[in-house]
């Protein structure tokens, strides 16, 4: 198709042409000059008026917007897809396919904000769709966001979504003593699930973190109340729940002891002198 410069020099050739005719050429010759510019008008403004029609309906066609996003994406042409697909999103806001790519975009114009806010959107679309968690997860991690990673798979209920992103689960940090009183001396063990996950313990109380006490030997429970609280931090860095148990050293108190003899009125001529026994006494044998 000729373009529209080309075509207005082209119509612009035939009107200078037209009124430029010597006498020679006659009346008749003119009409028909006249007729082939006015002919080539109607035929300009017909095209006009067709490429109008095309791109008001492509404008409006979801296939057509994601197609040049997609394309515009695959040429790294990033500003050019972000028209593109933003446009499509707007046309069928439930599409998560035009979502996905319309993160993707955003991440590479670093409107990563948006970009977390649309999976968000995929996500609660959907709950199943194991590469908007994979989008998302990644944006948190290259963003050094370990706890939003750990809130998104906290709030999922998929069992394949965890499966497949299991490795970004901290498992709780097991206690070896079930929490209680006891009245003997006790010392308490910690264990993680994996061999690289590390465990960090309060013992006052506190909600640990990575700055708490890291866990590396037993922990003698002394008399008394002690609240022991404990988190596992995976290799990524994800932190597991908080666990919290309770213990109490109490030794029992020893018997009253035995006064031999026993208190009362003695004759002078008596043994008085007076023995102490805890129980049991040895005269009880």
């Amino acid at each position: 198709m000729i373009s529209d410069r080309c075509q207005d020099l082209f119509v612009f050739n035939i009107i200078f042409t037209a009124g430029h005719i010597s006498p020679q050429f006659g009346m008749k010759k003119k009409r028909m000059i006249l007729v082939s510019v006015a002919g080539v008008l109607v035929l300009v403004a017909a095209g006009l008026f067709f490429k109008l029609g095309m791109d008001k309906k492509n404008y409006n066609d979801f296939d057509y917007q994601i197609r040049m996003a997609d394309t515009a994406f695959s040429n790294h042409k990033y500003e050019e897809s972000y028209k593109f697909v933003e446009r499509a999103v707007s046309l069928d806001d439930s599409d998560v396919d035009a979502k996905l790519l319309l993160a993707q975009v955003q991440v590479k114009l670093e409107k990563t904000d948006q970009a977390i806010k649309t999976l968000q959107d995929a996500i609660r679309l959907e709950p199943d769709n194991q590469s908007a968690y994979n989008q998302l997860i990644k944006i948190y991690m290259e963003n050094d966001q370990p706890d939003e990673v750990k809130n998104l798979l906290d709030s999922c209920d998929n069992d394949d979504i965890l499966n497949k992103f299991s490795a970004y689960i901290s498992r709780n940090p097991v206690f070896s003593l079930p929490e209680g009183s006891y009245d003997e001396p006790k010392t308490l063990s910690l264990y993680s699930k994996e061999d690289e996950d590390q465990i960090y313990y309060t013992t006052d109380g506190t909600d640990p973190t990575s700055s708490s006490n890291l866990y590396t030997d037993s922990i003698a429970l002394k008399e008394g109340q002690t609240i022991i609280k404990a988190v596992t931090v995976n290799k990524k860095g994800i932190t597991s729940d908080i666990v919290s148990k309770t213990y109490t050293i109490a030794y029992e108190a020893p018997d009253p002891p035995q006064i031999s003899p026993s208190s009362g009125s003695f004759t002078t001529d008596m043994d008085t002198n007076c023995l102490l026994y805890t129980s049991p006494s040895p005269r009880d044998s």
